[in-house]
């Protein structure tokens, strides 16, 4: 008996070469738009000066304007480089999914066995998880292009107290937001490689905890280290309030994924 596509995960139905499209446009559409407004922000402190120049009456008014409308204008445009750069980072991550999804459409099956293999993950019909195996390869991308960053981070000798906090800081943000980000989706994927019906998401067990450097360092001394918070009823069905950053940063994605899933 076939699954139906309306059962499986959006995964598997998903185009990923369209949302990779479309996340190029969108991103090109917003950068247009922070130009623009760019452009607006000149032009209207330009007349906002001059204004200034006409008589000491204007001042006030000048001064009122650009109180209300430069926040205004600045918070559009940081946000809309923020949409932009989001979906940026959306598009080359599909890009990535169309190119495993390509490659393992191609390999053997006992070439793509032994891979599952290797992550310890074992789907009823390997030719079917292959759009989730593509997911997965393509987080493993991401989370490796993290930790090249941090390797780079470290590559800095400097000996100066204060650049080397900063560098520790960047460090610890990457490893944060990036890497351990990183090894839940994985997880995720993971689970759903197997359970290609499964709908559930990180999001259906818990949330996501990130701490500064100097929080995060505190809470694994002071022995209170917690990343990812399972919601109230899922810590009473597993006996288990979280995972702690170092859990994640240690564990296997199957240990993970059978952790929270």
């Amino acid at each position: 008996m076939t699954t139906k596509v309306t059962s499986l995960n959006p995964i598997f139905t998903q185009d990923a070469k369209k949302v990779y499209n479309a996340n190029i446009r969108k991103a090109k559409v917003l950068k247009f738009a922070s130009i623009i407004n760019f452009f607006v922000i000149t032009i209207f402190a330009i007349y906002l000066l001059s204004l200034l120049k006409v008589s000491a009456a204007t001042i006030p008014m000048v001064h009122i304007a650009i109180g209300i409308t430069a926040p205004v204008i600045g918070v559009i445009f940081s946000r809309l480089l923020i949409l932009s750069k989001k979906c940026i980072e959306t598009a080359a991550f599909y890009k990535n999914v169309f190119k495993e999804l390509n490659t393992l459409k191609t390999q053997n099956e006992s070439d793509v066995k032994k891979y599952l293999e290797k992550i310890k993950c074992n789907p009823k019909d390997i030719k079917k998880a292959i759009p989730a195996i593509a997911h997965f390869k393509a987080w493993q991308i991401k989370k490796e292009q993290s930790l090249n960053e941090i390797e780079k981070l470290k590559k800095n000798n400097t000996t100066n107290s204060n650049l080397r906090y900063i560098l520790e800081k960047q460090k610890h943000e990457i490893q944060e937001n990036e890497v351990l980000r990183s090894k839940l989706k994985l997880a995720e994927i993971h689970h759903i490689i197997e359970n290609p019906t499964s709908k559930k998401k990180l999001e259906d067990f818990g949330i996501r905890i990130s701490l500064s450097f100097a929080k995060r360092h505190a809470s694994i001394l002071s022995k209170d280290d917690v990343y990812f918070v399972f919601k109230d009823k899922i810590q009473k069905e597993k006996h288990r309030k979280c995972l702690t950053s170092q859990e994640i940063d240690n564990l296997e994605i199957s240990d993970i994924s059978r952790l929270i899933f």
